[in-house]
């Protein structure tokens, strides 16, 4: 299975994310643009790649500790950006501060797996929800600065199921956040 860990917003929260990704231009069908469904939207902390359905037990225990959180993750989005520049897009999306929560998270994360013989992450860690990906698209972002509260209290390992009309991602593990928020 293609897996990954990653952090899920609120459920309420996600309304808030389509109505911004509407003002930018969701609703309007664009050649070039491929919009991440909403229930999509999420901060991947390590992508894995294709595991083996049997490491998933060895996952789940191994992680357990470190995904435990006693209070959903809170982040402020803080731009729309254009990665990896402006000049030459391949994604749109929302860049976000935790005051290093989720940095700290993905460090935890990579620190157990790497202890535990999975190597390192393919890539530096980047707090960021994609919006939609980018193939030969101009998209304009809004000029107005941003500061939209986001709660992240869904985290896991997924499975991404890729399918024609865009991939669905199932919930292999996960803890649910309870109480105050960590800030």
């Amino acid at each position: 299975m293609r897996a990954f860990f990653a952090a899920f917003p609120k459920s309420d929260d996600l309304h808030r994310i389509e109505s911004l990704t509407r003002e930018v231009g969701a609703a309007r069908p664009s050649r070039g643009i491929r919009w991440v469904s909403v229930e999509n939207c999420h901060v991947t902390l390590r992508f894995m790649g294709t595991i083996d359905t049997a490491e998933v037990s060895a996952l789940a225990e191994l992680t357990r500790d470190v995904l435990a959180q006693r209070r959903p993750v809170a982040c402020t989005a803080t731009a729309m950006a254009l990665w990896p520049s402006a000049r030459r897009p391949r994604v749109l999306v929302l860049t976000l501060d935790s005051d290093g929560h989720l940095e700290a998270l993905a460090e935890r994360l990579n620190t157990a797996l790497m202890g535990a013989g999975f190597g390192g992450p393919d890539k530096p860690f980047r707090a960021h929800l994609t919006l939609a990906r980018l193939a030969r698209a101009k998209i304009q972002l809004p000029d107005e600065p941003m500061s939209l509260a986001l709660e992240f209290s869904r985290i896991g390992l997924f499975e991404s199921v890729t399918r024609p009309e865009g991939a669905v991602y199932r919930q292999v593990f996960a803890s649910r956040a309870h109480g105050g928020t960590v800030r």
